[in-house]
Parts: structure tokens; C-alpha cells; sequence
């Protein structure tokens, strides 16, 4: 078992690097957005899927709290899969793909 966890592991770091490797400059950009939304007075508005809204989530509380760096403003920063009355009664009533449009 330690050696399948292992393996699992090291696979997931190795795509992990392969892929911010290959993909620094869109990662670069996406972050220089990201700022640019905030000097602008905007707000960063997260969505996902399935286990991605819960990374939606966790990155918004990051930008809300203190990620990186203790003591800075809090960034508008909101998780829009958090309500789950309102994605379910969407996606009921009007489709899936409206939850995010409404």
C-alpha cells in the first residue's frame, strides 16, 4: 500500500511540474489579470465543477484572508458554487449550463 501511495504521489508531482514548466507563461498572465481586476476595483468571480468548486472556494478564502502575505486588504474574491439551493433549483428549472449565467 505505501508503495502504490508512493507512486501515486510522485506521479501527480511530476505533472505538476511538467505542466508549470511548459504553461509558466499563462500562469504568468493569468496572475497579471487576476491583479489587474483588483487594481481596477473588480471583483474575482471562481467557479467549478464537481472537487473544482471546492478549489473555486478554497481559492477565494485565500484571496479574502491573508494568502501570502499577513496583514494586506482583503481581495473581492467569491466562490460561485457555494449555494447549493441556488445551483440546484437553476439546473433544475432552466439547465446546467445557466447555473453560472444567472
Amino acid at each position: 500500500m505505501h508503495e502504490r501511495i508512493s507512486s501515486i504521489v510522485a506521479a501527480s508531482l511530476e505533472v505538476k511540474r511538467r505542466y508549470f514548466a511548459e504553461q509558466t507563461d499563462e500562469v504568468r498572465r493569468a496572475a497579471e489579470l487576476i491583479a489587474d481586476c483588483f487594481r481596477a476595483d473588480g471583483r474575482l468571480l471562481l467557479c467549478g465543477n464537481g472537487g473544482s468548486a471546492t478549489d473555486a472556494q478554497h481559492i477565494a478564502g485565500e484571496f479574502v484572508n491573508q494568502f501570502a502575505r499577513k496583514g494586506r486588504r482583503a481581495l473581492p474574491a467569491l466562490a460561485l458554487a457555494t449555494d447549493g439551493g441556488v445551483l440546484t433549483s437553476i439546473s433544475n428549472d432552466t439547465g446546467f449550463e445557466n447555473v453560472f449565467a444567472r
